[in-house]
């Protein structure tokens, strides 16, 4: 039941109409710039080929792309979301990348190209937090997904244990308002982040469809309208920054 709960991120595949997640996986963030005359299909391609290596490794993991839509000013193109169900199966699969991973293995498809797409330059890690999700009565999810990112502080005495309560409490209301297919999470700092990083956490939130999103765009004003202290009970647990909009595109999926 845990890794179907941990894949709805990608994959979108539980029933249940709304569900308190409550797991932690380990995230990573690899960002990259693509190479003159490659393309984003380049390099979900030969990023396709480390899912097989992986596969065949036996390591869990999953990947996904995610491609700024409205981010602002960025020096990346795009960027590589990996996740594994725990601690054990990020090292196991990191140790087999960097000691059993011949990169020669991505030529082994004709139609494969011996030059890279990217070059990658920034990784982080991250502890995921799956919170609540909904997916009663969704529509069809998009291949190409919507999911946007806010870096948020905490307030003083206030703990992400705390705003993870308030997520679940909103979650129950945007349910009970008629919002379908979504989920929300956090991301905590684990590796890889600057000491002067400026928040505590990100706040995410994914839809299964464009259609989704276009629903909540359109009726959110309604839902604060009916519950209008939902928006001042965040801000009294947290100052977040303007969200940052992208779409997500699963590329492999190996946490079986």
């Amino acid at each position: 039941m845990k890794k179907i709960l941990v894949s709805i991120l990608f994959v979108s595949v539980i029933t249940l109409s709304v569900n308190a997640a409550d797991y932690e996986m380990r995230s990573e963030f690899i960002y990259c710039e693509l190479n003159d005359g490659m393309t984003l299909k380049d390099a979900a391609d030969q990023a396709k080929e480390y899912g097989k290596f992986s596969k065949q490794a036996g390591t869990k993991y999953i990947q996904s792309m995610l491609v700024p839509i409205h981010a602002g000013q960025v020096d990346y193109d795009y960027i590589l979301w990996g996740s594994w169900p725990d601690g054990k199966a990020m090292y196991d699969e990191w140790g087999s990348y960097l000691n059993d991973y011949d990169e020669s293995f991505t030529t082994m498809d004709e139609d494969s190209s011996s030059e890279s797409a990217s070059e990658c330059k920034s990784r982080i890690a991250a502890f995921h937090t799956g919170v609540i999700s909904n997916t009663k009565d969704m529509s069809d999810p998009d291949n190409r997904r919507p999911v946007q990112f806010s870096g948020c502080s905490l307030k003083d005495g206030v703990s992400i244990e705390d705003v993870h309560k308030y997520m679940e409490e909103d979650g129950k209301l945007m349910t009970k308002f008629g919002f379908t297919g979504w989920s929300r999470g956090t991301f905590s700092p684990y590796l890889g982040f600057k000491p002067d990083y400026p928040y505590d956490f990100v706040d995410m939130i994914f839809w299964h469809s464009f259609d989704e999103r276009g629903n909540m765009a359109n009726n959110y004003g309604d839902f604060v309208e009916k519950y209008p202290d939902i928006e001042s009970d965040y801000s009294d647990l947290v100052e977040c920054a303007p969200s940052s909009s992208f779409y997500n595109e699963l590329l492999f999926d190996n946490l079986d």
